[in-house]
Formats: structure tokens, C-alpha cells, sequence
């Protein structure tokens, strides 16, 4: 008696789809009789994404940064941005021959222009040399003279000097040196003032012993310039043996000092009056050059 083989009732059912779901990375997965499908990319069911229009100022011609130094590659911006990053080698060569003319051009303008701040500052010197060293007329500012007053009553300064300067073009060397609490027998009662001549540079073209008279103003600073009352004396050298250390010329870096010991009472001196103001006092210096042969 044959057997005959009969299917089972399992065998002759169709194959259901089954949702399976893959835990691990969230994606639906569907089987079925021929075997799993996959949902496509929503992306992709129209094709390629499309690229972009290029921008208005993306096409516009442009040269390529390096243009300064040789290279005349021009496009619109996109082609540019890939030239130089196509080119770098060509762009470094370039750079290379332009670097050692740039480099001697740099220091030849160092030079002209330290050259032309030497002469700035030469022509600077010049005008102020013609005004304070070789003028007959000499102002000095004293500056912060409340301080020095209180270093000349404490004895710590009692003299005070300015810087030196000439008489004249090619002159005597002088210096002025002034006591505000005064010298001498005109101390705590009147300021004193003095000159010391100077060993110069022209000593030795220059007629000896010194006897040019010199004039001493302490400068009226009133802002009423109709009615100014300078302080007004004018020393005049004697020329005696005994005053030959003063007046010869100078065998030491200065000779003693000589001048006027009762210039300004000191009562004059006060702050905010005609000669002191903003903590500044104005002496004026001027020597008569009419006895001096010319050169």
C-alpha cells in the first residue's frame, strides 16, 4: 500500500507579510514572499538634489589676490577659489622673486625716511639755536617755582641755573644762575640774579676780558600788555685786576659768578602778581653786542 505524501495544512498557506522592526537603528523593514524591500530615501524619489544657482556677485570678473606680484589669472569668484587653492606652488614661486626687490625697497625707504627725520630734526635745532643760543636776547622760563623757593629757604638749592648760551653766533658762553630767597646780605629779602661765563668753543677768536654789558628783565606776565612794568637792570662789567677771574677767559669748565645781589624784593614775588603766575617766572637776558668787532 503506497503512502501517499499529502502537504500540510501550514504548507499550502501563502507567506504573509510580517512587520519586523529593528530595534537597534529604528528602521521598518517589511518581508515578504520574494524576500525583504526596503522604503526609499524620500530624498531620492526625484532624483539628484539640484545645485544651487550661482549668486549675481559670484560672476562678476575678479583677479586673483597674487595679482601684485605676477600672476594674471581672471574669472568670476568660484574659478578664483580654485585657482588658489590649485596654485599654491606657482603662488609661492611668485612671492619668491618679488620677495628680495621688496625687501631692498623697504630698507631703501627706512633710510630715506631716517634721513629725512635727521634733517627735520636738524632744521628743528637750527631755529631753535637762532632764537636761544645765537640770539643777543635770551629768555629763560623758570618752571615749578614754588618748589624752588622751599629748596632755596631749606639750603638744598639756593641757586638756581639756566641752560648755557651764546651771546651771539660764534659769542662768549654764558649762564645765568638766580637765588630766589637772594644771596648774601639780600638773602630772605630780595631775589638775586648772576652770570657766569662759560668755557666755549670760540674762546680763542674772541677778545678778552668779556666787557659787553647785560641787561636783566623779570618779565611782566599782566594780561594788560599797555601797562607792563619789567624789572629792568643792567650789570656793566669793570674792567679792574680784581675782577680778572670774572671777566678773562675761562681756564676751567666756568669762572665765578658775578651780578646783581638786590635784583627783586621778594615781596614782589608773589603768587598770582605780575611775575609769578601758573607757578612760572620769565627772566630775560640781553647783551649789548655794540662793543664787539665783527668777524
Amino acid at each position: 500500500m503506497s503512502k501517499s505524501h499529502s502537504k500540510s495544512p501550514t504548507d499550502s498557506r501563502p507567506m504573509t507579510p510580517v512587520n519586523v522592526v529593528d530595534k537597534s537603528h529604528h528602521v521598518q523593514i517589511q518581508i515578504e514572499e520574494d524576500g525583504p524591500t526596503f522604503p526609499k530615501s524620500p530624498s531620492l524619489k526625484h532624483g539628484r538634489p539640484k545645485t544651487p544657482p550661482k549668486k549675481s556677485e559670484d560672476l562678476e570678473i575678479t583677479e586673483c589676490p597674487f595679482n601684485d606680484y605676477g600672476c594674471d589669472f581672471r574669472s568670476d569668484r568660484h574659478e578664483v577659489k580654485k585657482h588658489i587653492r590649485d596654485s599654491n606652488t606657482a603662488h609661492i614661486a611668485l612671492l619668491c622673486e618679488n620677495i628680495g626687490p621688496m625687501k631692498r625697497d623697504i630698507i631703501q625707504k627706512i633710510g630715506d625716511s631716517a634721513i629725512k627725520l635727521d634733517e627735520a630734526e636738524d632744521c628743528e635745532f637750527r631755529m631753535s639755536s637762532a632764537n636761544h643760543l645765537y640770539s643777543c636776547q635770551f629768555i629763560w622760563p623758570i618752571m615749578d617755582y614754588a618748589e624752588k623757593v622751599r629748596a632755596a629757604k631749606k639750603g638744598t638749592a639756593p641757586v638756581i641755573y639756566s641752560p648755557p648760551f651764546l651771546t651771539h653766533r660764534g659769542g662768549y658762553k654764558i649762564c645765568i644762575s638766580w637765588a630766589p630767597f637772594g644771596d648774601g646780605e639780600a638773602v630772605r629779602e630780595h631775589c638775586s640774579i648772576f652770570v657766569s661765563i662759560l668755557r666755549g668753543d670760540h674762546d680763542s677768536i674772541l677778545t678778552w676780558p668779556f666787557r659787553s654789558p647785560i641787561t636783566f628783565k623779570l618779565l611782566d606776565q599782566s594780561k594788560d600788555k599797555k601797562h607792563l612794568k619789567h624789572v629792568i637792570d643792567t650789570l656793566t662789567p669793570a674792567i679792574l685786576d680784581v675782577n680778572m677771574a670774572f671777566l678773562s677767559r675761562p681756564k676751567t669748565a666756568r669762572n665765578p659768578a658775578f651780578g646783581i645781589l638786590k635784583f627783586v624784593p621778594m615781596r614782589d614775588m608773589k603768587v598770582g602778581g605780575r611775575y609769578l603766575k601758573n607757578d612760572v617766572v620769565y627772566l630775560a637776558v640781553d647783551v649789548d653786542l655794540s662793543g664787539i668787532p665783527a668777524f
